[in-house]
């Protein structure tokens, strides 16, 4: 049964980092909360990695996933647009470097998941 509850803890973390997003608006976050995002989904990838059964930590793991990238997609066009161009002009550097902290944990996790798949379908073959 948990292997089914993967596409919903995706599309769940999805809804609430766009609704994060939305609700939030213009806003940069300050340097706790970006470091969260990249955190969460590291020590999410490596409990995913070494469980040999159950897919709990690999749900929570799609979760934090679909949540980071959709509250990138949202908050960094609306954020970005919502700036004066002054404003923008001066915070350039701050709001990418943040967007880009944000970013880091896409990747870890994204290859946990492929490689935990790739590791599963290779243990059915044997």
């Amino acid at each position: 049964m948990s292997e089914r509850l993967g596409p919903l803890a995706f599309a769940l973390g999805v809804g609430i980092g766009l609704a994060l997003a939305l609700s939030l608006g213009a806003y940069v976050l300050g340097w706790g909360p970006t470091l969260a995002f990249p955190a969460t989904v590291l020590v999410l990838s490596l409990g995913a990695w070494k469980e040999d059964d159950g897919e709990e930590l690999s749900s929570l793991l799609r979760f934090a996933l679909g949540f980071t990238g959709a509250y990138l997609l949202a908050a960094v066009p609306l954020t970005w647009f919502a700036l004066d161009p002054e404003v923008a002009a001066q915070l350039t550097r701050e709001l990418w470097s943040r967007w880009a902290v944000i970013a880091l944990g896409l990747p870890g996790g994204i290859t946990t998941l492929v490689m935990r798949d790739v590791r599963e379908r290779a243990a059915a073959e044997e």
